[in-house]
């Protein structure tokens, strides 16, 4: 999903802003090959209900990214630091029987020094190891 936001604020209209335009345009191509991959951030910035989405989108649903946001900035921070309902996204993917790919989609931490950055990578391993469990993953 894009988002139509304009960096001042503005919006301009851009195709597949929508959970409705994306499943139009899939269904549009109508090849084997091509699927919908739902970010939840963009998702969220985009004020859809992300399990609506998730629902909506499960014939199509290929591949998930995941990070978190405020609805004003797609500032990809890692899950459950700003305000996306995770609970949300996890009843939708275990309702729908969701079994694909998903990932962390989160900035990384390029100026830190080298052992806290393996830190951080050891909690994002734990952290995404924990969501793939609520999704009904082992």
């Amino acid at each position: 999903m894009l988002s139509n936001r304009l960096f001042d604020g503005g919006l301009t209209k851009r195709c597949c802003t929508t959970t409705e335009e994306l499943i139009e345009q899939v269904e549009a191509i109508d090849h084997e090959n091509v699927g919908i991959c739902i970010d939840v951030a963009h998702t969220h910035y985009m004020h859809e209900d992300v399990g609506d989405a998730l629902r909506i989108c499960k014939k199509h649903l290929i591949a998930l990214h995941m990070s978190d946001n405020d609805t004003f900035n797609d500032c990809h921070v890692t899950p459950y630091n700003c305000n996306l309902d995770w609970e949300k996204v996890y009843t939708a993917i275990n309702e729908i029987g969701y079994q694909g790919s998903g990932m962390l989609e989160i900035h990384a931490c390029p100026n830190m020094d080298r052992d806290i950055q393996m830190d951080a990578i050891r909690y994002l391993a734990k952290l995404a190891a924990w969501m793939q469990k609520r999704m009904g993953g082992e």
